[in-house]
């Protein structure tokens, strides 16, 4: 998968539903969109793209049909044409203006995903309600594996966000909003896959393995009190 701007070998625009594509309402406003697209794009741009190699040919896709959304919906008199309309090749090309894709596409390409919105967007990510949601989400699908979860949980990093992420995710257990998960995985090689990646000393790695289990092996605790609601429940 091409991740440079001149490798780029672009079809036909997409045929999107772009409220869809954006994950925004109707009648959201312009800077509603553009946030909504600053969040797809750096989800989804394969130059920064957190997913497995084999994934980014997916995620070219995807980010094709955002740049389109981001197309109709970012310019107001597209967007007007598209309510109207329904179609997105109608709503391209308006009055003087001829749509070039290409370019288009390629100027999305090499501006979406620049240090400035990376930074932006990672400040306003980390520690909200929306991070959390994902975080949780990501846990009981992937049953707390956690290489898989900050895969999906967007710009994380377990260098930096395992403590955080543990308690998260160990309040959330206390809430019962999700439920233990035993991961095969011992928290020693948690660590040892983080220290691997981050170039972690042996004696880092060490000292690693006395901290508390990693959010793939919730404390014992958690179970113990888990276990003790659902029988006190079943005897009410």
């Amino acid at each position: 998968m091409p991740t440079n701007i001149e490798d780029l070998e672009l079809d036909e625009p997409p045929n999107v539903e772009p409220y869809e594509v954006l994950a925004v309402e109707k009648t959201a406003t312009q800077d509603q969109i553009k946030t909504a697209y600053r969040k797809a794009a750096l989800k989804w741009h394969p130059g920064a793209h957190l997913a497995k190699p084999e994934d980014k040919d997916a995620a070219h896709t995807k980010f094709q049909e955002v740049a389109l959304a981001y197309a109709v919906l970012g310019d107001p008199r597209r967007r007007t044409r598209y309510d109207n309309t329904g179609r997105t090749d109608d709503s391209l090309d308006i009055d003087d203006d001829i749509f070039n894709w290409g370019d288009f596409y390629r100027a999305q390409f090499a501006n979406a995903v620049t240090e400035a919105t990376i930074s932006s967007f990672t400040t306003d990510y980390k520690g909200s309600e929306e991070e959390r949601d994902a975080l949780l989400q990501a846990y009981t699908k992937y049953k707390g594996d956690m290489d898989k979860i900050y895969q999906q949980v967007m710009v994380s990093n377990p260098a930096v966000d395992e403590d955080r992420f543990r308690g998260i995710l160990n309040e959330a257990i206390e809430k019962e909003e999700i439920t233990p998960q035993r991961n095969k995985a011992r928290s020693e090689d948690f660590l040892d896959n983080l220290a691997e990646k981050y170039g972690a000393t042996a004696s880092s790695k060490k000292k690693g393995k006395k901290r508390a289990q990693s959010p793939e092996e919730p404390p014992e605790e958690a179970f113990e009190k888990t276990a003790k609601r659902k029988t006190k429940k079943s005897k009410a």
